[in-house]
């Protein structure tokens, strides 16, 4: 394949706007999204979202897709984009009840655990309505552990 060809198949979109990354993400497709993102705008992708303002690492977490969490966060997908809603990638795999996932998202730099969606509801109140206790009780411990960081990182 030529890469003018492979750069016409990146600009695929589907009637909800999802490309070829959000198609392989939403479904947990590690090799696809491997080759997708290897290609020359690939990464250009991982950005882009959809017409729910989904991009692809939401969908993947929506998924409870572990490893291709881990794959497009280290490809550089932004783990605090919300969609149309204001729900985050840890916001849904909280309301999913993907454990896996929500540790993975946890670990990210710079993650916004605390970030609730329009309607207020955040990551750890979504899982304890849901009855995801696990989820609520790692979201929780994350909370904690970050600010006993933030507090002896002020004490020195």
């Amino acid at each position: 394949m030529s890469d003018c060809a492979g750069a016409k198949l990146l600009e695929i979109v589907d009637a909800h706007n999802d490309t070829i990354l959000h198609a392989a993400a939403s479904r947990g497709r590690v090799e696809v999204v491997a080759m997708v993102l290897s290609s020359p705008d690939g990464k250009r992708l991982l950005h882009l979202q959809n017409k729910a303002d989904e991009s692809p690492l939401f969908l993947a977490s929506a998924g409870g897709h572990r490893d291709t969490v881990m794959q497009l966060l280290n490809a550089g997908a932004d783990v605090n984009t919300v969609n149309q809603f204001g729900e985050s990638p840890l916001y849904i795999a909280s309301y999913g009840g993907h454990l896996t996932v929500v540790e993975v998202l946890l670990l990210a730099p710079n993650v916004r655990i605390n970030s609730g969606n329009l309607d207020g509801a955040t990551a750890a109140s979504v899982a304890l309505s849901r009855g995801h206790n696990e989820i609520h009780k790692a979201i929780v411990a994350r909370q904690q552990h970050l600010a006993a960081a933030k507090i002896a990182k002020s004490c020195k």
